[in-house]
């Protein structure tokens, strides 16, 4: 029997983390898809929850060693990880630019002071 070396044991646990954390954001990302939210505070605080998932999961990823295990153990997950990143970026774009309109319309200048 071969024994589990210290980096691949380090892998297993960052993946097992991966697959749960993904799990509670998949149920977040059902959520946001077909309800109506009463307070956009709840909102924020389900994107603000995926994108910080997505920080962590980065940063995971970004060891190319563990890459690589995650492409040859799990690559259904990596590739939804990967989408929710991709997601994360369109939402935070679509969310500035939705600021900027917002306060170009009503008036507000850079510094944030309405005009007299």
């Amino acid at each position: 029997m071969s024994e589990i070396n210290p980096r691949q044991a380090r892998y297993a646990d960052m993946y097992a983390r991966l697959t749960d954390q993904m799990q509670s954001v998949r149920i977040i990302l059902e959520q946001m898809e077909g309800h109506e939210y009463a307070a956009i505070s709840t909102y924020m605080n389900n994107m603000e929850a995926i994108a910080r998932f997505y920080e962590v999961a980065g940063g995971s990823l970004s060891e190319p060693d563990f890459l690589n295990y995650l492409k040859q153990k799990d690559l259904n997950l990596f590739v939804e990880i990967l989408a929710v990143g991709r997601a994360v970026s369109l939402m935070k774009n679509l969310l500035v630019n939705i600021r900027r309109i917002l306060e170009t319309d009503s008036g507000l200048s850079r510094q944030g002071t309405m005009p007299e």
